[in-house]
């Protein structure tokens, strides 16, 4: 895989808004879950708010890391990648003795992982990744795959992508069968039975290897390819629609899977091959949807809101962990799913008016990472 050329171009906003909705997807799963609005964000059962983080993280991290080495060199990429890593590092450590501290008292959160453990203990486990309260599955597997990063890109630039996704879906492909084959015990409880590392690393490269060829800048100037692209996308996305109402008994009892199959291809844990492929082609689907709306007038304060949120992803994931223990402390996981709606609208506009009129506040937070703000239309 070549390095592709790099033209000078703006910041592509398309990018920010996927990015943006896959946060509102998370804050949704994470603080107004029985909600109306999650229904309907999570409308097709087999896409995932995490995960497509995940993907247009990565997608974001090749594009980003191509622009770095023409200023840095590769050396200085792969080092400022590295810097990234102990950032979120360190915020995982923050968040987990934040959360777990809160969970002692509101008592809603996963709080310790055994009543007798003690705090050295507890610290130790954080720190060596094995501690994970309610909701914070996402930033270590990030910090691991943040780590392997130098490394793809590395074979990427040699014409190596072939190796990596050998190896990648080689894994992937044997834990569709043994989910618990390649299990970390250090990980664990989130890690080894929440979202699981060997199916978050090949959505991960597919983005980070999409991102490198720069697939963006090939969508934009071949109308034939992208047009190709998003019927076969949206042709995916319907298909895994249907089938998870289906098997959901939402057009009756009649299922077209038997059970085994349907575990086999949509098992969350190990991202079985139909919620691979769906999150890959709503990406798409997604991607030349908004970069067709970016050019009218009506849906501009809508993109702007979902591109304040993608730009500032780190300061919204750390922010929303505020409302996921005040929903807990005031019993807000028992409300009704109106009041969930309401308490939803309420974090996300929050959230966004801090991102959007404080950008000082979130530079301080992401550092050298901040995102540049868009000039104004």
């Amino acid at each position: 895989m070549s390095e592709p050329a790099l033209p000078k171009q703006p910041r592509d906003r398309a990018i920010d808004a996927l990015r943006g909705i896959a946060m509102l997807c998370m804050i949704a799963d994470h603080t107004a879950f029985g909600s109306h609005i999650l229904w309907l964000l999570h409308l097709p059962n087999y896409l995932q708010g995490s995960s497509g983080f995940v993907l247009m993280a990565g997608f974001a991290l090749g594009m980003v890391s191509l622009r770095r080495a023409e200023k840095l060199g590769w050396s200085g990429a792969y080092a400022k990648i590295l810097l990234r890593t102990l950032q979120i590092y360190l915020i995982h450590v923050f968040l987990a003795l934040m959360m777990t501290d809160i969970g002692l008292y509101t008592r809603g959160i996963r709080s310790v992982p055994t009543a007798s453990i003690t705090f050295p203990q507890l610290f130790r486990d954080i720190l060596l990744l094995r501690w994970l309260p309610t909701y914070m599955d996402i930033l270590p597997l990030y910090v691991i795959l943040l780590l392997l990063t130098p490394l793809a890109l590395e074979c990427f630039r040699r014409g190596l992508a072939w190796l990596v996704f050998a190896v990648s879906f080689c894994l992937y492909a044997t834990l569709q069968t043994h989910p618990h084959i390649f299990d970390f015990e250090w990980m664990r409880p989130g890690m080894a039975r929440g979202f699981h590392q060997w199916g978050w690393q090949l959505v991960f490269l597919v983005g980070l290897a999409a991102g490198f060829s720069r697939v963006d800048l090939t969508l934009k100037k071949s109308p034939r390819i992208r047009n190709a692209a998003f019927a076969i996308s949206m042709v995916v996305v319907v298909a895994s629609f249907l089938l998870a109402r289906v098997q959901a008994g939402d057009f009756g009892v009649h299922h077209l899977l038997s059970t085994s199959m349907e575990e086999s291809l949509t098992q969350k844990y190990v991202h079985a091959p139909l919620r691979t492929l769906s999150i890959v082609a709503g990406a798409i689907v997604f991607y030349v949807v908004i970069t067709a709306l970016n050019n009218r007038g009506r849906w501009r304060a809508a993109l702007e809101f979902l591109e304040v949120c993608g730009r500032n992803s780190l300061f919204i994931f750390v922010g929303h962990f505020t409302f996921v223990a005040l929903r807990f402390a005031i019993g807000a996981k028992h409300w009704p799913p109106l009041g969930q709606d309401l308490w939803f609208c309420f974090v996300a506009a929050s959230l966004y008016a801090v991102a959007r009129w404080h950008p000082a506040l979130i530079a301080r937070l992401q550092g050298t990472f901040v995102a540049p703000q868009p000039a104004a239309a």
